[in-house]
């Protein structure tokens, strides 16, 4: 039963399907809010960005209008008399002088714009520190969290993902939907700019103001083509990313096949046409944003003259307030110039936003949840599996589960065989709840995993998979972790019951060597050994071994079934372990035998043979193989 979540609290509401989310049909102010949902955006953040970019816009706006009284100024031949007696600003920027005993002169007049100049610079260069840092700040946050959202997800997500995908959306796709946010602000900002610098050009010329709005408009018209466009290649581009990174991830782990198989070139090939298609589409958005100052600012130019004769010819305007006109104007133009690019910019970053948010979606979609109140006190009894159905949702196939009914004993060796795809690996899945039933319950001495809160009850649980999942860090702290508390006498205790001691203490640095990539400074069966160690070092009263012996060769087989029979001997940890072959649970104390998503037979090794079931048969021929390969004359 899947339980729903809110996308924006991450909060469960059981019983609630989460309904889907089609970005496709949001407009761009709901995926903006979204995102700002998302990344827990605090609007004070904005409102000191803003602050900041206003603070030093009146800076600005009062250096700029220096240059009105500074030109009037020189025009009358320095006669301060001539201009108060002509203009009431005169007369109160000479009482204003005269309160702080300042002289009304051209060096004055300069100071105090060339002061304003300054200020408005300090401002704006704390604008620009303050949003770079609040910028990392939210990336880190998106991806901390989508990261965590991941790994609360249910594993039957992830087995239909792609992990490129996640890794592209993590690492590029969450810093591009983030500075939708920045674009906002930046939006707000230029209109604020532009409602001032408006406001000062209807107080100088209201037909002038009113020609330029229209031309203002004119030019958005043109140039609306261009921004539909920037909407559709930002979604190829986001696709092109994650199949970008996609590829060099599987390519990376597929080294020996690809060497192997000569296929070189091809792959070399592949990876040259997916990044000609990516650059293709990052050359579109690119030439769209070129095209912009192409097609504004020649018009511009054309409109700012067109004011200039209009104003002089038709309106009879001062010579000194067509030069602040037209100045003023020049500068409005090109932040509406920025303004057309900022909305460009969120167009062209939808496919981000509308990614980042499908992602996060599905992840609350899919989270595990994790209900239980009650501490697991560890194995005392028995696990039992009643009537356990369980479907992996792939096509018309059966179930991997089919009624599964079954008690593991404690302090036992219980072994799961068949051939893969019987359900083995699923029946496992469900005991530290990474999947769970469709149907059906699992007892832990007669309660229900899913009274413990996950964390408690997988703490209890160890896992050794078939193939060691290792990071590249010394030994110590692999066998540390999920154990982070543990001390080095109780690792090397761990390392020791699991038959990994005597090696590690033979090596040059001991426990402080480091595995390497996918721990391959190690063989494989002391790999498998220290990574038993890990289980152990745990603590566990469950230890779960998934073919423990695949792929070791004959001694280290041998070395391992050893440190299994010192488990058994010295520990009551109840083992369950599941086998392709029989090696490992011919010395169990109960083997389960499952077929067709049921248990075919149960028993130990010699009930079991009696029985002449597939168990038996199985094993006699994968006997008589071994006889044969190793027989004379072979």
């Amino acid at each position: 039963m899947t339980e729903a979540t809110s996308i924006e609290s991450g909060s469960a509401v059981p019983g609630e399907p989460l309904p889907d989310v089609d970005t496709g049909k949001l407009p761009l102010w709901q995926l903006v809010g979204k995102i700002v949902r998302i990344s827990n955006f605090r609007f004070r953040v904005g409102a000191n960005i803003i602050g900041l970019k206003v603070a030093s816009l009146l800076f600005e706006g009062v250096g700029f209008a220096m240059l009105f009284p500074i030109m009037e100024y020189i025009g009358a031949g320095r006669d301060i008399d001539v201009l108060v007696e002509r203009s009431g600003l005169w007369r109160k920027l000479v009482d204003y002088a005269a309160v702080v005993d300042l002289p009304v002169n051209l060096a004055t007049m300069f100071a105090v714009s060339i002061i304003c100049i300054f200020f408005r610079q300090i401002f704006q260069y704390l604008q620009v520190s303050y949003q770079a840092r609040q910028i990392m700040n939210l990336n880190r946050h998106v991806q901390v969290k989508g990261f965590g959202k991941a790994l609360a997800a249910k594993l039957g997500h992830h087995d239909k993902s792609v992990s490129g995908d996640f890794i592209n959306d993590l690492v590029a796709e969450v810093g591009a939907a983030n500075s939708c946010i920045f674009s906002i602000i930046a939006v707000i900002g230029v209109a604020i700019q532009l409602a001032a610098y408006y406001a000062a050009l209807v107080a100088m010329s209201l037909w002038l103001s009113l020609f330029l709005l229209v031309s203002v408009c004119i030019l958005g018209v043109i140039l609306r083509g261009m921004m539909r466009q920037s909407r559709a290649v930002s979604q190829e581009i986001t696709g092109l990313n994650q199949a970008f990174v996609s590829f060099l991830i599987e390519r990376m782990r597929s080294m020996r096949l690809i060497r192997l198989s000569g296929m070189e070139k091809a792959e070399v090939t592949g990876l040259d046409h997916l990044i000609g298609n990516l650059n293709e589409r990052g050359y579109t958005i690119q030439m769209i944003n070129q095209r912009i100052p192409v097609i504004f600012e020649p018009l511009t130019v054309i409109m700012v003259f067109a004011m200039m004769l209009v104003s002089i010819d038709l309106l009879g305007m001062r010579i000194e307030l067509v030069l602040m006109f037209s100045a003023a104007a020049l500068r409005t133009l090109p932040l509406m110039q920025q303004l057309v690019q900022s909305y460009q910019s969120l167009l062209s970053i939808t496919g981000s936003m509308r990614t980042i948010i499908n992602r996060m979606h599905d992840f609350d979609h899919y989270r595990e949840s994790d209900s239980g109140k009650q501490n697991f006190p560890g194995l005392k009894k028995s696990i039992r599996f009643e009537d356990i159905f369980y479907d992996h949702g792939v096509g018309d196939e059966a179930p991997a589960l089919n009624g599964i009914s079954v008690e593991i004993p404690a302090g036992k060796i219980t072994g799961l065989v068949r051939p893969s795809g019987s359900g083995k690996s699923t029946l496992i899945d469900l005991l530290p709840r990474l999947r769970d039933p469709d149907q059906g319950a699992i007892t832990f001495d007669g309660i229900s995993g899913n009274e413990f809160p996950l964390s408690d009850l997988r703490a209890g649980i160890g896992f050794v998979p078939q193939k060691p999942q290792t990071f590249n860090v010394s030994i110590r702290e692999h066998i540390r972790y999920g154990n982070a508390a543990i001390s080095d006498s109780d690792i090397k205790k761990a390392a020791h019951l699991a038959g990994a001691g005597d090696f590690i203490e033979a090596l040059t640095k001991g426990y402080d060597t480091i595995l390497g990539e996918s721990g391959i400074r190690l063989s494989g069966g002391q790999l498998q050994r220290v990574d038993l160690a890990r289980a152990l070092a745990r603590d566990c009263s469950v230890l779960i071994l998934d073919e423990p012996a695949s792929g070791l060769d004959a001694d280290a087989e041998e070395q391992f079934l050893e440190a299994l029979k010192r488990i058994h001997r010295e520990t009551a940890i109840t083992i369950i372990l599941i086998a392709h072959g029989f090696s490992t649970v011919v010395d169990a104390d109960q083997i389960i035998v499952l077929k067709d998503g049921r248990v075919d037979a149960s028993g130990n090794h010699e009930s079991l043979m009696k029985m002449d079931g597939w168990y038996a048969q199985a094993f006699l021929k994968q006997h008589r193989a071994a006889l044969n390969v190793n027989s004379p004359g072979r």
